[in-house]
């Protein structure tokens, strides 16, 4: 019996073995006859073969793009250098070729697809392939007494620009670069920063080509630029003390150079490239930014310069409301100097940024360090919503400008000051057109001088469709209203209809009220004349006019046309002043003041840039 159930058993096992192989049989022969098959009928085969010695290419890259540019994908060839794209459908086909140490191809002989030969599937393509033959360049860096500059940085560059290797040369200076395709070649040489181009070239633009021929080497020697030391110090105006932590960077010169200065005050750049330099100077704490010009490094010697460095004046501010002496945030100061209008915002530096505005913190309190001495008066801007914008006058805020209290600061010194906030009002009004009485849209009236290019402030200020106008949060003061326009239609006019700020009718504010001020613009004057021997594009030449009575701004700037033409428009009747530049530099001003009249042409005078 229990052989009889094992020969049972083994029966069974064995049915079931010959179901399983069965079953695996199947899927091999399912897998079979859906895998693609050679077919002599379809796809493009072929045998890539080196052009120079006609022996099989193994190993390069065949692949294939149909009529739509769409790729179809690519294969290998195999030791007898032959490939098989076997399944590409019937159709047009451009046959691409890659191989190591060969020149890519397209079938047949062409450099790119759109000039490739259409291969046909079913069918045959044999390419052969060019070998790219190389040559190399190899040499030395040297001093100008023949020394070999070791560590220096070598990179090669293509006739495109691109970079196509780079070697470290070695303790004599020497260098090589092999297995460069014959052609023309850029070469760079940087030691220690100091950029140079062979042949003694500052510029990759300027640097001579050097010509690489198959199977040949090109040897080339370069001689360093001469370097020099250069020593920067950076001491205090004043008392002539070390100080440390000052940022040098050089901002016009052969290279560019970076340092900090030391305990002792000192930052030293050792083999720097001759030549003329100019440096600013990012001061420590509590010192203001200075610069050194003209600084001369000349060859095999050390230059030392010294940079002096003024104490920063600074003003502390404390904002509280008039009647209940409640601290008030947000508060923002602009300073203006005694610049000309045209200038007339004081800016200042915080590190890298520059700043024209800044506002009381929580407290009430603004801190304004890193101020230039001289005189200032003082905007202030509230942004709360309840206090009213006010020059910071004598006895409170005011209005006008001319009343605003003259702030002297001093080198080194902190000058405090408290400043009372008042409730805000608005003023509002209608511009409209003097000559036929229509609505004028997009004149943006405000109270301080319009600066030259735009209006200062884009809001309710500016009419819309109806000439209408608002200027929110003003203090209750009397103030005088100016409106600039910008788009060459009517004269720059003040409240009152004045042609400058000191004849303007002042228009009285109350808290929380809003006082009416309309206005009515005459046709704008203008004049014209030439810039002569301008050296910058038109688009860069400057014409400003500016009243001589108030030194503000009086017009936009001008136009410049193509013949170098100036036009100025917006002027009103008054006497003005024309600043101009046609050049890098400040402002020229025309000797005589000039009488325009609104609504009418004044042939202005031709200015004439002075030669360097």
């Amino acid at each position: 019996m229990p052989v009889e159930r094992t020969e049972g058993a083994v029966s069974v096992l064995i049915r079931r073995c010959r179901g399983f192989i069965a079953a695996i049989i199947a899927v091999v022969l399912v897998g079979a006859l859906a895998a693609p098959a050679r077919a002599d009928s379809a796809g493009i085969e072929g045998t890539v073969t080196d052009a120079k010695t006609g022996k099989p290419v193994a190993g390069a890259w065949v692949e294939a793009f149909n009529s739509s540019g769409g790729h179809s994908g690519g294969a290998n060839t195999d030791e007898s250098g032959h490939y098989d794209l076997f399944w590409l459908r019937p159709g047009e086909y451009r046959i691409k070729v890659i191989a190591t140490d060969y020149h890519d191809q397209w079938a047949f002989d062409r450099p790119d697809q759109a000039s490739a030969d259409p291969v046909v599937s079913p069918g045959t393509a044999s390419l052969r392939l060019k070998p790219i033959e190389y040559g190399s360049i190899s040499g030395r860096f040297v001093t100008a007494s023949g020394s070999g500059v070791a560590s220096a940085a070598v990179e090669v560059y293509d006739a495109s620009g691109n970079q196509r290797d780079r070697q470290i040369t070695d303790v004599d200076g020497a260098f090589t670069f092999s297995r460069l395709e014959s052609g023309d070649y850029r070469l760079s040489f940087d030691s220690k920063g100091n950029l140079q181009w062979a042949h003694g070239k500052p510029h990759q633009h300027q640097a001579d080509p050097i010509t690489v021929r198959p199977g040949e080497e090109t040897t080339v020697t370069e001689i360093a630029f001469p370097t020099g030391d250069l020593e920067v110090s950076v001491v205090d105006t004043k008392t002539r003390k070390p100080l440390a932590g000052a940022s040098v960077a050089a901002r016009e010169g052969p290279r560019t150079l970076f340092g900090v200065t030391d305990a002792e005050g000192k930052v030293s750049f050792d083999d720097v490239l001759t030549g003329t330099y100019s440096f600013s100077i990012a001061p420590p704490e509590g010192y203001l930014y200075g610069h050194i010009d003209d600084v001369v490094v000349r060859a095999d010697a050390t230059t030392s310069v010294t940079g002096r460095l003024m104490r920063e004046a600074l003003i502390v501010l404390t904002f509280r409301d008039s009647k209940t002496a409640e601290p008030v945030s947000g508060a923002c100061v602009t300073l203006f100097g005694t610049q000309a209008a045209t200038t007339k915002a004081a800016a200042r530096k915080r590190g890298r940024a520059t700043l024209s505005e800044e506002c009381s913190d929580a407290n009430g309190t603004l801190r304004l360090p890193q101020l230039w001495p001289g005189k200032y008066r003082l905007f202030i801007t509230p942004t709360d919503g309840v206090h009213g914008r006010q020059w910071v006058g004598a006895n409170g805020g005011t209005g006008d400008m001319e009343k605003a209290a003259w702030f002297t600061l001093t080198s080194g010194r902190v000058v405090k000051t408290g400043v009372r906030m008042d409730a805000a009002g608005a003023i509002t009004g209608t511009v409209t057109d003097a000559r036929i009485g229509k609505p004028v849209e997009d004149v943006c009236a405000w109270v301080q001088p319009a600066s030259p290019s735009s209006p200062d402030v884009w809001d309710r200020n500016c009419t819309d469709s109806g000439g209408r106008y608002t200027i929110d949060g003003l203090g209750p003061y009397d103030w005088r209203v100016q409106y600039p326009d910008f788009h060459g239609r009517y004269v720059w006019q003040w409240s009152g209809g004045a042609p400058d700020r000191f004849a303007a009718r002042p228009v009285r504010v109350v808290a929380g009220r809003t006082a009416t001020a309309d206005a009515r613009l005459p046709q704008t004057g203008k004049m014209t004349g030439k810039v002569i021997g301008a050296v910058v594009p038109n688009e860069y030449v400057t014409v400003v006019a500016v009243s001589t009575r108030t030194g503000d701004v009086a017009a936009p700037w001008a136009t410049v046309t193509g013949d170098a033409e100036y036009s100025l428009y917006g002027l009103a009747t008054q006497w003005i002043r024309l600043g101009y530049s046609g050049g890098p530099g400040d402002l020229i001003w025309y000797p005589r003041p000039l009488h325009v009249v609104a609504g009418e042409t004044t042939k202005g005078p031709d200015l004439a840039v002075p030669k360097e």
